[in-house]
C-alpha cells in the first residue's frame, strides 16, 4: 500500500490533487498544509513513500525536505515532487537543482496530471521528462554549447557520466551521498544550458574530438 502525501496549501488544489492520488489501485492519500508543524500533525507519526509540494524559496524548501523526511521509511528515502504551472525547462532545472525528485505540470488537464503523477510515483523514468522533450523540436547547435564546470569534482562527473556510470555508482566512486551527486548534476545542467545527460555527453565528447583534432600536425591524416 503507497502513501502519498499532498502537502499543499491551496485548499482547492490540494484536494484535486489528493482526488487524483486516490484513484491509484492500493494508495492512500494524506493531506496537510505546507509547514512543518501541520506535517507533523497532519501524517502522524504515519510513513509516506512521496510528497507532492509547490514551489517554494530554497530556504523553505529545505526546511520542507527536513519535515517530510523524518516521514518516510528506514529503508529509502520520500520521493518529493513539485506540482507547479506552466512547466518548462528552465523549472525542471531549477527544481532540480533545489534536489527536487520530480515536477507535474498542474496547469494541464486531469488526463494528464494523473498520468504525471502515475509516471512520478511509479519510476524509474521520471515525469519531468514530459516537459523537456516538448522542446526538443527546436534545434541546439551543441557546437555552441560549452560544460561549465564548478570544479574538479565535476570534472570527475562527467566523464563517468559519458561512460554510463548511474548516480549512485559516481557517488560511491567519490565517497559522496546519492542525492549530493544528483545535486551536483542539476546544477552543472542549469549552469551550462544543457537539457539533459545526453546532451551533455554530446557536448563533452565533442570538445574531446575538437582537442584532438587541434593537436593534429597539419597536413598529415589520420585514418
Amino acid at each position: 500500500m503507497a502513501v502519498i502525501a499532498c502537502v499543499l496549501d491551496d485548499t482547492d488544489l490540494r484536494a484535486r490533487l489528493a482526488r487524483l492520488v486516490e484513484m491509484r489501485p492500493e494508495t492512500t492519500v494524506l493531506e496537510s498544509e505546507c509547514n512543518p508543524l501541520s506535517v507533523h500533525e497532519s501524517l502522524g507519526g504515519r510513513h509516506i513513500d512521496a510528497a507532492v509540494v509547490g514551489p517554494m524559496a530554497f530556504a523553505r524548501f529545505l526546511e520542507m525536505r527536513e519535515a517530510i523526511y523524518e516521514h518516510g521509511p528506514t529503508d529509502k528515502k520520500v520521493t518529493i515532487i513539485v506540482a507547479a504551472q506552466n512547466v518548462d525547462s528552465a523549472f525542471v532545472y531549477r527544481a532540480r537543482s533545489f534536489g527536487v525528485d520530480d515536477v507535474i505540470d498542474i496547469g494541464r488537464d486531469d488526463d494528464h496530471v494523473a498520468g504525471a503523477l502515475e509516471i512520478a510515483l511509479l519510476g524509474p523514468r521520471r515525469a519531468y521528462e514530459l516537459y523537456l522533450v516538448g522542446e526538443v523540436d527546436e534545434q541546439v547547435d551543441i557546437t555552441l554549447l560549452r560544460i561549465d564546470y564548478a570544479d574538479e569534482v565535476d570534472r570527475r562527473i562527467v566523464p563517468m557520466i559519458v561512460a554510463g556510470y548511474t548516480d549512485r555508482e559516481i557517488a560511491d566512486v567519490l565517497h559522496f551521498s546519492h542525492q549530493a551527486v544528483r545535486n551536483r548534476i542539476s546544477r552543472l545542467l542549469m549552469r551550462s544550458g544543457i537539457r539533459n545527460r545526453t546532451q551533455l555527453a554530446s557536448t563533452f565528447l565533442l570538445g574531446r574530438l575538437s582537442i584532438a583534432l587541434a593537436q593534429e600536425p597539419e597536413g598529415e591524416v589520420q585514418p
